[in-house]
């Protein structure tokens, strides 16, 4: 019969790859379901060439958060810089977020991007936006073919936590793909 030591240490080798294992379908899973958030998102994008209807579908992209919306600052072909209607999830908060939108300070949210370090965060992603009922900020440029065509900026609601490394890289996707939507349909 083997040692007590080497029962021990073949057992916590055991429990250690158990363990991994474990680790390795809770990462499959998760990036099962982003890669069906994103691909629901792709699905909504790609529903129309009409440029207003590409718009309101991206006014209506969030993160995967209860709650969260974003504002859009979408640069038109003679460089003027738009905000979209906001459309908020919870229609009951829509007005607010509409006027919030309407009334921030930082309009348009591309000049907020240029202070943006490499991994998204802001200012304002770190301290929160200071509007009762709203949280973080996370502004992404909606870039593609080395174009800038504006700003997609994810809100929260109040007292949310900061957003993840894995949430920076979604708004990233959902940025580009917004991106590539819109210049589809210009």
């Amino acid at each position: 019969y083997p040692s007590d030591d080497r029962q021990r240490a073949l057992a916590e080798r055991l429990l250690l790859g158990a363990l991994r294992d474990q680790d390795m379908a809770r990462i499959a899973f998760g990036d099962g379901a982003r890669g069906r958030f994103v691909a629901s998102v792709s699905r909504d994008l790609a529903q129309s060439l009409d440029e207003s209807a590409t718009q309101a579908a991206v006014a209506r992209c969030t993160l995967a958060r209860d709650d969260s919306w974003c504002i859009v600052d979408i640069i038109d072909l003679d460089g003027e810089v738009h905000r979209l209607p906001i459309a908020h999830p919870n229609p009951s908060k829509q007005a607010v977020a509409q006027e919030f939108a309407d009334h921030w300070l930082s309009r348009p949210g591309i000049a907020q991007l240029l202070a943006t370090d490499a991994d998204g965060a802001s200012p304002s992603t770190v301290n929160g936006i200071g509007e009762p009922g709203f949280g973080r900020i996370l502004p992404v440029p909606l870039a593609v073919r080395g174009s800038v065509l504006g700003a997609i900026t994810f809100v929260t609601r109040e007292n949310d936590p900061p957003f993840s490394a894995e949430e920076r890289a979604l708004a990233s996707d959902i940025a580009h793909l917004c991106a590539l939507a819109l210049d589809n349909a210009r």
